[in-house]
């Protein structure tokens, strides 16, 4: 799945799979449905508009709600790195 930038959407309207730059940060809505807030990371966006995240996402949401992964090359991974279609 490559992770797509959507620049006219707020972080609460994205689907699964964008990204959007929101008040000076980077969300993106991971595969697992939940909304990360991308401020603490080293965020890349390439001349290509692909993105590069590190170190790797960990979400949390409600109690027992997690998804971690990575965007590489915009391309989001599961945590072992496996790309999610």
């Amino acid at each position: 799945m490559k992770a797509v930038y959507c620049p006219d959407k707020e972080p609460h309207q994205l689907a699964i799979g964008e990204w959007c730059f929101w008040e000076g940060a980077i969300f993106a809505e991971c595969p697992g449905g939940l909304t990360a807030n991308l401020g603490s990371h080293s965020v890349e966006v390439r001349p290509d508009g692909s993105l590069h995240v590190s170190p790797s996402i960990l979400v949390n949401g409600a109690p027992g709600e997690t998804w971690h992964g990575f965007i590489e090359n915009g391309e989001w991974l599961d945590e072992n790195k496996r790309p999610i279609s």
